[in-house]
């Protein structure tokens, strides 16, 4: 039995197949590069301060004012004394929409670990105290706060959140 070779495309296809890109294809091509370059460098030079949502624990009365929010393991390097907080108060009658702004003053050395996860404590002072001449609290209150972080690159902030994994 004889072997027949049957070619499967056309004249069109071999010669468009057999050309070279057209100049249109190469410079879109080159375009396309320089434009994804100009983002990655531009991202090194563009700084911001993240925000990170934690929980906070609540405790006012007449004698003291205790503040701390719970900083997760994975952004503790984010968080450094003198960083501000937003506590919002949900929980206690008579401060609906109402948010108190702190102060990291103390972060404890010493992680603490429950269930779900882990955490070190900030303590916080308070940087508007109108608010809290209004509120008692019987013992801790938890509340949800947002936090600043440092401030980074969006590049390195990137960058971290894939070794890091996410936070």
């Amino acid at each position: 039995m004889e072997e027949q070779s049957i070619e499967l495309r056309s004249e069109k296809v071999r010669n468009i197949v057999g050309k070279m890109p057209s100049v249109l294809i190469r410079y879109g091509i080159g375009m396309i590069f320089a434009i994804l370059t100009l983002i990655v460098v531009g991202s090194i030079f563009f700084r911001f301060t993240p925000t990170y949502d934690v929980p906070a624990q609540v405790s006012i009365n007449a004698s003291d004012t205790i503040i701390r929010i719970e900083i997760p393991v994975q952004i503790k390097q984010s968080i450094n004394i003198g960083n501000t907080a937003v506590v919002s108060f949900d929980n206690i009658p008579g401060t609906e929409k109402r948010d108190l702004q702190v102060k990291v003053y103390y972060i404890d050395s010493v992680m603490c670990i429950d269930k779900s996860s882990a955490y070190y404590y900030a303590y916080c002072n308070i940087i508007d105290s109108l608010i809290t001449q209004k509120i008692e609290t019987d013992g801790f209150v938890f509340e949800k706060a947002q936090t600043s972080g440092t401030e980074t690159s969006l590049f390195d902030f990137v960058i971290e959140k894939i070794f890091r994994g996410k936070q």
